[in-house]
Order: C-alpha cells, then structure tokens, then sequence
C-alpha cells in the first residue's frame, strides 16, 4: 500500500509505503523532500495513508523510527510509544509506536 505527494508540476516530492493484515496497519516508511518538510506534506501524507488503511478495514497503526528521524511528528499524530530498544551507535534509540482508533 502506498500514497504519494507531488508538486505542482507533478513531481513526487514524498511518499508512504506500508502493509496491512486484518485490522493492523503498518507505516514502514514516510519520506518528504527536505525542501517540503515543515509544510504539512508529511501529515497529509500519514493521513492518506491512514485513509487508505482505513478502506481496508484497519483501525490499528503501527511504525517503527529512530530517535533522530521524526518520533515527535508521530507523537503529535496520536501515536505512542510501546517499546524503546537501545544499544545503537550514538545513543540512537529504535522506537515501536503504535494508535488505535476506537
């Protein structure tokens, strides 16, 4: 499953990519073009993409990402973390995060 976001002259400029099975959801990856970040393609594109999942039944989403890529932006979309796993170089830490709808 995938959603994409494109500029004005319909170049992609970010993208969402994951699976689902049953009820669950799971974002593998998000990217927006760093000249886009901070704009909103990224909440548009979570929200497509959550859009999608929820035409296939799902009301359970779930992600994994490393504390220097977005865990804040995932946070401010409702999603919490169930598990942190240490041990990475530079104190990097691997985040599962999971939202449920009701």
């Amino acid at each position: 499953m995938a959603a994409f976001a494109t500029d004005s002259q319909g170049q992609v400029v970010g993208g969402a990519v994951g699976r689902t099975w049953g009820k669950c959801c799971e974002l593998l990856q998000l990217w927006v073009a760093q000249e886009y970040r901070s704009a909103g393609v990224g909440s548009q594109l979570l929200r497509k993409f959550e859009a999608h999942a929820r035409g296939r039944v799902c009301s359970i989403f779930y992600l994994t990402t490393l504390s220097f890529q977005a865990p804040e932006f995932y946070q401010r979309h409702g999603y919490v973390v169930l598990a942190e796993i240490a041990g990475y170089p530079n104190g990097i830490v691997k985040y599962l995060m999971h939202r449920a709808e009701a």
